[in-house]
């Protein structure tokens, strides 16, 4: 796995290559359901992930080699800026609670050019 998560939240991976992203601070007296979304510079989804809590205090999405493979860095260029929200929603709800980012902020995900290929099995 290489992922870096910076203490401001921007996260940076290697396309191609798989990472962990874990969400503390749930109330482990509710089920959530957590989504993680990816979204490029014009707001268009690039990929989404959700799992289910099932009532632990933390989730943690798991970024296989394939989702950040389709995450495309432009010819020419080393890197491709996205940006990434998580919100959760109680089970049997209708409330939904962006929790990252705050409220008018963007939290980057920094992809870099793929630079070595590895096994297939992603």
């Amino acid at each position: 796995m290489t992922i870096q998560m910076s203490d401001n939240g921007s996260i940076s991976i290697f396309q191609g290559d798989s990472g962990e992203i874990t969400v503390d601070g749930l109330n482990p007296d509710l089920n959530y359901y957590v989504y993680f979304e990816v979204r490029d510079e014009n707001g268009d989804s690039a990929g989404a992930i959700n799992v289910t809590s099932n009532n632990a205090d933390s989730v943690t999405f798991r970024l296989s080699p394939s989702f950040t493979d389709g995450l495309s860095v432009p010819t020419g260029e080393s890197y491709q800026v996205y940006y990434y929200g998580i919100k959760i929603c109680p089970a049997g709800s209708t409330e939904e609670n962006t929790v990252l980012p705050d409220m008018g902020n963007q939290l980057p995900l920094i992809v870099y050019r793929k630079i070595v290929e590895g096994p297939e099995n992603g």
